[in-house]
């Protein structure tokens, strides 16, 4: 009988190979924490997965690339003049709000 190496390990132990990429700074910095804590990085993967999976762990995505420059001034143009009450309309009510979106549809 011939037995591939770490399958009696996976039936046994009911596991599986998860293979993916994460930044190295990320990594580096979770195995750092996880060693200072005595556990291991694999531990800490598991306990999110699994926390995850049982719905007691929420996931947010977010997009953490820098802005272009041209829209960082224009974001903060946009807080000025809301600040001074300038180029500023609204609040709309439900149906003035659709009736300014259906004039975009023209």
């Amino acid at each position: 009988m011939h037995v591939q190496k770490g399958r009696i390990y996976c039936i046994y132990m009911n596991t599986t190979k998860v293979i993916f990429n994460i930044p190295t700074m990320v990594k580096n910095a979770a195995a750092r924490r996880a060693k200072h804590e005595g556990l291991t990085l694999t531990t800490i993967f598991t306990q999110a997965a699994r926390a995850y999976g049982a719905g007691e762990l929420d996931v947010q995505a977010i997009d953490v690339r820098p802005l272009r420059p041209s829209v960082v001034r224009a974001i903060k143009k946009v807080i000025v003049d809301a600040e001074r009450g300038i180029n500023v309309s609204g609040p709309f009510s439900l149906s003035e709000s659709e009736k300014h979106l259906r004039n975009f549809m023209r």
